[in-house]
């Protein structure tokens, strides 16, 4: 695609060249491309990953990692958007997720005790947002990856205002 719009450039070029010799002006033409939304998606994405990088590593309580993964659904061949979560919240589900069946399947109560993790993660995501907040506050490298992680999720928002939906 690239070596098309080069080549219409320099058609468009040669066109106002001739023209130029006419009249002995040149007129500058200005041409600028959006980047793809798969590459600002991407962009984005590895912005999330190394702010959490960042943060994990001045934060150092392995518990409360903060994990990006993909999931793929039973059946599926396509994969979900990354989900990023701290290590609590995924030990807590699975602990619930195994007294449910240890209740006895799939029933309403099997399902009561897998919602028990809940109230928990609740009070834990309110107290890591908290010590984001303070090393956003106090830590140069973290509230550096943080704008950056602002920055590439302002220009994909942008695009996206911008386009109607399309597969690039």
């Amino acid at each position: 695609m690239h070596r098309n719009i080069a080549a219409s450039l320099l058609f468009i070029c040669l066109g106002v060249g001739v023209q130029a010799q006419e009249s002995d002006q040149l007129e500058e033409v200005i041409v600028r491309a959006d980047p793809p939304m798969r590459v600002l998606r991407a962009d984005a994405a590895e912005a999330e990953k190394a702010l959490y990088e960042v943060f994990n590593a001045v934060l150092a309580e392995p518990e409360s990692e903060i994990e990006c993964r993909r999931n793929r659904p039973t059946g599926s061949l396509v994969r979900s958007a990354p989900v990023c979560e701290p290590a609590y919240a995924r030990i807590l589900r699975s602990e619930a997720t195994r007294r449910a069946l240890r209740i006895g399947g799939f029933d309403m109560a099997s399902v009561r005790a897998a919602d028990d993790a809940t109230p928990e993660i609740s009070r834990r995501n309110s107290i890591l947002v908290e010590k984001f907040v303070v090393a956003i506050n106090e830590n140069s490298e973290v509230r550096q990856a943080f704008v950056n992680y602002q920055q590439k999720q302002q220009a994909l928002a942008v695009a996206l205002e911008g386009r109607s939906w399309s597969r690039d």
